[in-house]
């Protein structure tokens, strides 16, 4: 078979170019450092790398949930550090107020501050992460709790946020607002209880006693309403003592005489109608006393008032009101140690989650360390075997082209000599 000149020029140009093509491949590879990414360059690791892209960004993802779940968990607990902080110094001014010798200025000025207390931790209540997710409020965006005529309640859906930080955990990443809120007492909030310690000292609440007594007779009044409401105290009197509860309404004493009669052979203390038809006179051989008081309507106000009386049936002394047991300084701080504890429960769970997001960022840190190794392993390019490879083609090109030139260079004349 003959070639000609053109031919052979032809497919020497042809192999120069898949040669020069190969080179700058080679050249391109050395400069980014990476193996050909095309798969048809080795099916084998092409398929491997592809595996290995694809475990790299699930864990990828791992990782940015569980430095979220560990950022989230860190405000949570700095929003119960602030909260504990402001449930000590309620039970300070708890403390303070059940100080017999706290005069009514200083009353006010403990109601001030338990007023800024009550703002401050509705605020931390309602506090959010740094994607402006509430902290309390469970599953939903709003705020957590509200303040509104029944005082300050819980709107949130309770629910306990997650993310999933491996292929097989998730990790809570908030606590349930009512449940941080807690006094321990079953549907009692923090704030209702802050609440009636704000009650507690109020003007006219500061007056009344948990506990009120008198020699042998006094008139006990109490303040029915229009609206059915029971009210109870513990009755005490020479005899030993009761629970007495009776509902009233308005003007209709009634049924708290019958209560109180039917208890008499327990306290020795009987009751009657007064002078007036509408409060009730209370007879007994010697001293008795009322306290526990509760009302059914849960108003912050005096459940009895009792005037003692002389054997003429006149006053003797100023009328002495029962506040609510609720409001009791007894109660009052048996709510704020119940709120102390919580708090330090609930930090104690948001530090637990806490560090379970830290030990799983961790695990996936070195997870992600190796699967990048393994990339690397795949990517990187061997530059010795590459650059070997190049400078044989490098000199495989040379020499063509000066062979290709020299045989060129020869004419029919250079043959026939």
């Amino acid at each position: 078979m003959t070639i000609g000149n053109a031919l052979f020029a032809r497919i020497a140009t042809d192999g120069f170019a898949r040669l020069q093509t190969e080179i700058t491949g080679l050249q391109e590879r050395v400069s980014s450092g990476v193996n050909d990414p095309a798969a048809s360059s080795d099916p084998v690791r092409a398929l491997r790398l592809s595996a290995a892209n694809d475990q790299r960004a699930r864990l990828e993802r791992f990782s940015d949930n569980a430095q979220a779940a560990s950022d989230r968990l860190s405000m949570t607990d700095t929003a119960l550090s602030d909260i504990a902080t402001m449930t000590q110094q309620l039970r300070e001014i708890a403390l303070h107020a059940a100080n017999g010798a706290t005069g009514s200025g200083t009353a006010e000025d403990l109601r001030i501050e338990v007023s800024r207390l009550r703002s401050s931790m509705l605020e931390t209540a309602n506090s959010r992460d740094s994607f402006g997710q509430p902290l309390f409020a469970g599953y939903g965006g709003g705020d957590a709790f509200a303040d509104g005529p029944d005082g300050i309640k819980f709107i949130g859906d309770g629910g306990r946020t997650s993310l999933r930080v491996s292929e097989s955990l998730t990790v809570r990443t908030s606590l349930n607002g009512a449940e941080v809120f807690a006094t321990g007492e079953s549907g009692h909030s923090a704030f209702d209880l802050i609440d009636n310690l704000l009650a507690s000292l109020d003007g006219e609440m500061w007056q009344t006693s948990p506990k009120i007594e008198a020699e042998s007779r006094a008139m006990l009044s109490l303040p029915a309403g229009r609206t059915p409401t029971e009210f109870s105290f513990r009755l005490a009197g020479p005899g030993g003592e009761a629970i007495v509860a009776a509902k009233l309404t308005q003007g209709t004493p009634g049924p708290m005489i019958d209560a109180i009669n039917d208890k008499s052979a327990q306290t020795g203390v009987t009751a009657a109608f007064g002078p007036d038809g509408v409060s009730i006179v209370l007879n007994s051989d010697g001293p008795f006393d009322l306290s526990e008081g509760a009302r059914s309507d849960g108003a912050h106000a005096p459940v009895a008032s009792l005037q003692p009386l002389g054997a003429t049936f006149t006053p003797r002394g100023a009328a002495l009101s029962l506040r609510p047991d609720s409001l009791s300084p007894q109660a009052l701080l048996s709510g704020v140690d119940g709120m102390v504890a919580n708090i330090a429960a609930q930090r104690a769970e948001a530090g637990s989650l806490s560090t379970l997001a830290d030990r799983q960022a961790d695990a996936l840190s070195l997870r992600r360390t190796r699967i990048e190794m393994a990339v690397a392993n795949l990517e990187d390019l061997d530059i010795a075997a590459t650059v070997t490879r190049l400078q044989t083609l490098l000199m495989t090109q040379e020499a063509a082209q000066q062979s290709f030139i020299r045989i060129q260079s020869k004419g029919l004349f250079d043959y026939l000599r």
